[in-house]
């Protein structure tokens, strides 16, 4: 039943924000959007074409794919997840689609059976009460239609779309552009009704309005105008007139208040300059009070939303769900020709003109017997490929199941079962459809039809696996039959009749074993060939023939029996054999099908989660934040205290970490390294690893590539411990160094980064450290570009780390100077001087009087260090006369100009001595690893990113410094350390390092390697 009388629910979207593309390439579609909505209220979100209406209203739905979201969704303070909004919510799209060959009497009681079990009288008048207010009976017994069916018209579409979701009786609605398509008449008579509706029985309706009518736009209690992704205005629909005169711009005489708003706020009829006054007038505080809304949490409370009345269909079992949907998926198969029954009458044409082709080779004689052969293979090969009409069917059932799953409607599981029992009675009556006229016209006995049929039936039924797979994946359904298509050419190309796969290249010839189609062949194949005697030939008994009468070499002889035959075929037509395996064939053929349809469940399964990411325990801390200190005047429950982002509380009992460090495995060979306990020597990867590197590249294009774009993150949390009080997360984000190569995989693994970053905001950070390339300036401008995309109320401070690196730089280099390291040179050879933390770095060891000839790449840079009094080359063979280098930057011609026996101190990533592993005589020192104090550690580390278990690089150290340095404190983008490095503040990292037992190794300390090798 619907909510109670006199409960109520509130609806809150706080600083809801959206950004598409990265970088400077990003575009801010939603900036800081926030509104309430409470029981019984009717509220509009109305703007310009290209406002971000629609975006909004996906985002509140949790629709939209891609980008980056920001902001909180809550229903009485919860957040809005996917339970919930099953639960309470439904979602009514602009563009509705129905189950086509189905009436609107039909969809109505469908949808009154899956939302109630009362008695099935009792759910009939219902849905015709419901379609008798909306205006829907005279078209009661009209079929909805679709792309190949004339039946409802748009406006009765539409109505029967809203029917269909007021008969969930939800507590919230959303609604996009429900009066779209509808006459004036129809529109206000829609409104009216729902107004009716959200009064009576307390529900909440929140939808987009494309040009109303005065009496539609003043039906709705409040309305949002939003431009350019802004808020322009935010109050009753009643009080825009009086607002317009007091910005200046007084409604005039006759004119629908809607209308002349939207004018003042399009950028496309008005100046930007125009449109950005009208919204910059407009501020938060301006909204007009709600009645009762500051009392939220005080006098008026609202219930959990566990505790809220629904009718949805909760009580329903999913047994009686299933049965309800195998009886609509059983009608609408008997009447659309296109899922089944049409294909049974073109396999029976198609195999019928094939059997007239092949007439005269009925009869067995040696002459027929290819092709006898060939045509059984052709009534296998036909039918197979009317499966592409799967994709398109299944693309369009998917839309509609979609729907119904989120709005609560029906449920994967009884779907499914509805789905898989529906489709194999067709598949044995598809297959019998194929056979028939090869079993008619006496290719088949009657003793081994049965054994053609079963595994005809079995490969049908993996193509139509195969072909709900494609029809899911793609959103198109043209792009997902083209896919197909293309399959089945494969399956065509690789059943082993027209090269035998003996011949055919690896890894080519898994194919053969990986598709339906050469297992099919063998056993129609057989079933059809091993009972029949061919004329012509004689049988010796010992397993050889002759063909006496053959009076030249050039007239066949295959065989005399049918084993025979297709023995003499098998050196051909490797998937012809006389070995009778058809109970294995068709065993192989259900595995490749029950593998498509494990896919297709999986796909299934995540299409039909709620997408976005806004709500978490996180997003809520933040926007509550950010919306509590803007607007405290009109926010719910603002004069609460939000707890700190480092004090959340999380799953694990630890409270939200205070750091997150992302990092990268280096090369493929690494992934294992992800699982393995760092210890007293450091990982090497084993032998074994470099023979899976093909396993490791497929695995690594997936995570790297595919895994974001279907679950939105590419990181796994490797280790979680407590140094010195603070929770320290490391993040590896699944992208390598080989993705760095061209614009495309940057721009990949550059996108990885920013979605890491929103996540460690979301989990509640304090701190982010970027790690090894994860800041390199030809990514994100060593993390300045994450700002952009970052949500403007983030608490998390960012540091590149970059600070800790050059002074433990420089303190190495200053121990080596002073142990004589530099041999007979006069000056240290250093190259990347003229990056970020190489000037810092040069400039602190000149100012200790460590002599340095610096290597720059340009002029410009050369000039810029020799104003700090820094000897600078823009030629690396100058480095050829001095034995201590110090490497910043990574450049393998390294390897070929320093001299023999050199020392080189590197802090480069990676490092290029490891890369080329070809300088054995290279003594090579790690300037930027450091050691912390185990006894601090909660616990032993789970992973050290490829070090001892008492290392750490100098980068993830600031991040821990950054922390223990601000406890308590989340002080967001005031506390970043983004950007240049100032070389006087290096002493104080190093000092407050050494606080909490982070220090350089001394000297006796320091581990040399030779340059071929990671470890030390």
């Amino acid at each position: 039943m619907p909510i109670v009388s006199g409960q109520k629910a509130e609806l809150r979207v706080l600083n809801a924000g959206y950004t598409v593309g990265t970088g400077f390439k990003s575009h801010r579609i939603l900036d800081d959007l926030s509104l309430s909505v409470r029981s019984g209220e009717l509220f509009a979100m109305m703007g310009p074409s290209g406002a971000g209406k629609t975006t909004m209203l996906q985002l509140m739905t949790r629709q939209l794919q891609g980008g980056q979201e920001s902001g909180a969704v809550l229903l009485n303070g919860e957040h809005l997840g996917f339970e919930t909004f099953r639960r309470h919510a439904v979602y009514v799209e602009q563009y509705d689609t129905h189950w086509g060959y189905l009436t609107c009497r039909e969809t109505m009681h469908y949808a009154s059976s899956l939302s109630f079990t009362d008695r099935p009288e009792q759910q009939v008048q219902r849905a015709e009460r419901m379609m008798e207010r909306l205006g829907l009976v005279e078209c009661a017994d009209t079929k909805a239609g679709n792309d190949f069916l004339k039946g409802l018209s748009g406006g009765q579409r539409k109505r029967l779309a809203l029917g269909v979701a007021l008969l969930t009786g939800p507590v919230l609605m959303f609604l996009d552009e429900p009066t779209s398509g509808l006459d004036a008449a129809s529109a206000a008579s829609v409104t009216s009704y729902l107004k009716k509706v959200a009064q009576e029985s307390n529900v909440m309706v929140v939808a987009t309005i494309h040009q109303p009518s005065t009496d539609v736009f003043l039906s709705f209690d409040r309305v949002l105008f939003m431009a350019n992704g802004r808020e322009a205005y935010q109050g009753p629909t009643s009080q825009v007139a009086s607002y317009c005169s007091s910005i200046g711009h007084p409604l005039p005489a006759m004119t629908n208040p809607a209308d002349h708003f939207l004018m003042l706020v399009n950028s496309e009829f008005r100046s930007r300059a125009e449109v950005d006054k009208v919204i910059g007038v407009w501020k938060p505080s301006l909204r007009p009070p709600q009645e009762g809304l500051q009392a939220l949490g005080k006098t008026l409370m609202y219930a959990p939303t566990s505790e809220l009345e629904s009718s949805q269909n909760v009580s329903v079992s999913s047994f009686g769900q299933s049965l309800i949907l195998l009886r609509r998926a059983v009608l609408n198969s008997i009447r659309d020709p296109s899922l089944y029954l049409g294909r049974m009458a073109t396999f029976l044409l198609a195999n019928s003109f094939f059997a007239l082709i092949y007439w005269s080779a009925r009869d067995p004689k040696q002459d027929t017997a290819d092709p006898r052969v060939r045509l059984l293979i052709w009534f296998v090969a036909v039918p197979s490929v009317f499966s592409v009409v799967t994709v398109y069917g299944s693309n369009d059932e998917f839309r509609l199941i979609r729907g119904e799953i989120i709005n609560g409607l029906t449920r994967r599981t009884p779907y499914l079962i509805a789905n898989f029992l529906c489709q194999i009675p067709y598949m044995f009556a598809l297959s019998l459809s194929s056979l028939t006229i090869p079993w008619f016209i006496g290719l088949y006995p009657w003793d081994l039809f049965a054994l053609a049929v079963c595994t005809m039936t079995a490969m049908l039924w993996t193509f139509e696996s195969i072909g709900q797979l494609l029809g899911t994946i793609f959103r198109n359904a043209i792009v997902g039959m083209l896919a197909m298509v293309s399959l089945w050419f494969c399956c065509f190309l690789f059943m082993g009749v027209f090269l035998s796969k003996s011949l055919i290249a690896w890894p080519f010839r898994a194919l053969v074993y990986a598709l339906p189609l050469s297992w099919t062949v063998n056993g129609v194949v057989y079933a059809g060939i091993h009972p029949t005697i061919f004329a012509g030939a004689v049988d010796h008994g010992d397993g050889t023939f002759s063909c006496p009468n053959r009076t030249s070499g050039l007239q066949p002889c295959y065989g005399a029996t049918g084993d025979q035959i297709m023995t003499t075929f098998n050196g051909v037509m490797s998937s012809v054999d006389a070995t009778g395996s058809i109970p294995q064939d068709i065993g192989i053929i259900l595995a490749i099908g029950a593998l498509a349809k494990v896919l297709f469940v999986a796909v299934l399964l995540q299409k039909t989660r709620l997408t976005s990411n806004v709500g978490s325990d996180a997003e809520l801390e933040i926007a509550t934040t950010a919306s509590d200190s803007s607007d405290a005047s009109t926010t719910a429950g603002s004069d609460d205290e939000t707890p700190m982002m480092g004090n959340a509380a999380t799953q694990n009992g630890r409270g939200a970490p205070d750091v997150v460090f992302i990092g990268h495995p280096g090369f493929l060979t690494d992934i294992p390294a992800l699982w393995a306990a760092p210890g007293e020597t450091r990982y090497e990867a084993s032998w074994w690893t470099h023979l899976l590197l093909p396993i490791w590249w497929m695995v690594g294009a997936y995570v790297a590539h595919v895994h974001p774009k279907l679950f939105g993150s590419c990181h796994m949390v490797v280790d979680d411990v407590v140094y010195d009080g603070l929770r320290v997360q490391t993040w590896i984000v699944l992208h390598f160094g080989r993705h760095f190569r061209n614009e495309w995989e940057r721009s990949e693994a550059k996108r990885n980064v920013e979605l890491a970053a929103l996540a460690a905001e979301r989990a509640g950070s304090r701190v982010l450290g970027l790690g090894a390339m994860n800041k390199a300036e030809f990514l994100n401008n060593g993390g300045l570009d994450l700002i952009p995309v970052m949500p403007q109320g983030r608490s998390m401070m960012i540091t590149h780390g970059n600070h800790l690196t050059a002074a433990a730089v420089v303190q190495t280099v200053r121990q080596l100077h002073m142990a004589g390291m530099m041999g007979d040179s006069s000056r240290i050879f250093f190259t990347g001087a003229s990056s970020k933390t190489g000037r810092a770095v040069a400039i602190a060891l000149n100012r200790l009087g460590v002599p340095l000839l610096c290597h720059a790449s340009s002029k410009e840079r050369c000039e810029d260090l020799e104003s700090f009094g820094l000897a600078t080359t823009c030629l690396l063979e100058d480095g050829e006369a001095c034995s201590f280098w110090i490497v910043g930057k990574y450049d393998t011609r390294v390897c070929d100009t320093i001299p023999k026996n050199a020392v080189a101190c590197v802090f480069s990533v990676p490092d290029p001595f490891a890369v080329r592993g070809d300088r054995p005589d290279i003594t090579v020192v790690e300037g930027a690893t450091m050691h912390i104090d185990e006894a601090r550690l909660s616990e032993p580390r789970k992973f050290a990113n490829l070090l001892k278990k008492h290392e750490i690089f100098a980068c993830h150290a600031q991040s821990i410094v950054l922390a223990a340095s601000t406890r308590g404190v989340a002080k967001g983008r005031d506390g970043d350390e983004l950007g240049e490095i100032d070389a006087d503040s290096l002493q104080g990292y190093l000092d407050r390092a050494q606080k909490i037992g982070i220090v350089v190794p001394s000297l006796t300390q320091t581990l040399f390697r030779k340059s071929n090798s990671r470890t030390m």
